[in-house]
């Protein structure tokens, strides 16, 4: 038996060999301390959601939609607003003390100047008194009406800024509830991938040390390739003459179907006979 053994200058020899002797007292040191032991797989809905819960615990989008905009009944929530707004104390709080003020600069000094005018004239306990008092009366009901209108008038940008806000809320509602949807989907895919990274490396990690030292050990020899050919197939005359006659007759017999006559099977060969010869030359 004939044995071809490689021999290196002594030098490089010895060298190789403490090389081996020192790549060996770290593999026995590393070899079972994994740097990915310690590392704790996160949960994600622990740490989305926080302790107890699951996306599954969450309605999903489509139910959250339905929710909302089973109740979006627009006339119904402007009422609401409108209600809410003018139904508010402050409003009329507001009216009566216009009327006070009313009161304090004109309307007293109306009727004032009323008994005044009627004393003179010696009518204050005539029907004329009591005409000018309603005179007086009915202007101070128009003021009251005109104050209470301005007031109100002034809360419909109010209103509307009320009932805009109310519409658009429940519109972001939707859209934050679906972000939170898609950020958790989207790391939940990237945190399972990390655990199984870690983990796989974890098992791994004594073979990557033993690969290391396979190529320290194998560091004199030289690199072998292994060589390869990729077979090509080849049709034979025979099998392209043959492909080329099932092409004919698939032609022929589709044509004789389609018109019902000899004229159209061979209209059908002829075509067959075409495609069959390109698919040769295609291949």
């Amino acid at each position: 038996m004939f044995v071809e053994v490689v021999c290196y200058a002594p030098y490089v020899e010895t060298a190789h060999k403490n090389f081996i002797e020192t790549s060996l007292l770290y593999r026995n040191k590393i070899i079972d301390d994994s740097p990915y032991d310690d590392y704790i797989p996160i949960d994600i809905n622990e740490a989305f959601f926080g302790y107890g819960y699951l996306i599954s615990s969450f309605p999903s989008l489509y139910d959250s939609f339905g929710k909302f905009m089973a109740g979006l009944d627009i006339e119904s929530i402007w009422n609401t607003v409108f209600k809410k707004i003018f139904g508010e104390s402050g409003i009329n709080e507001s009216v009566s003390e216009e009327m006070s003020f009313f009161d304090d600069r004109k309307f007293k000094d109306i009727l004032s100047e009323i008994k005044i005018k009627m004393r003179d004239i010696n009518a204050v306990i005539s029907s004329t008194f009591v005409i000018g008092k309603a005179i007086a009366e009915d202007k101070r009901i128009k003021a009251f009406a005109r104050i209470s209108l301005e007031i109100k008038m002034g809360l419909l940008d109010v209103i509307e800024k009320e009932y805009a806000n109310y519409l658009n809320w429940k519109k972001k509602l939707i859209i934050e509830y679906a972000k939170i949807m898609k950020s958790y989907f989207m790391t939940a895919d990237r945190v399972t991938d990390i655990n199984y990274h870690i983990t796989s490396s974890d098992a791994l990690w004594p073979f990557k040390v033993l690969s290391s030292e396979g190529k320290n050990i194998g560091a004199l020899q030289r690199v072998s390739r292994l060589r390869t050919e990729e077979m090509v197939r080849r049709r034979s005359t025979l099998s392209k003459a043959l492909s080329i006659a099932a092409d004919m007759v698939a032609g022929a017999s589709i044509g004789y179907v389609v018109s019902e006559s000899p004229y159209g099977a061979i209209i059908g060969a002829v075509v067959g006979l075409i495609a069959g010869i390109a698919r040769i030359f295609l291949e």
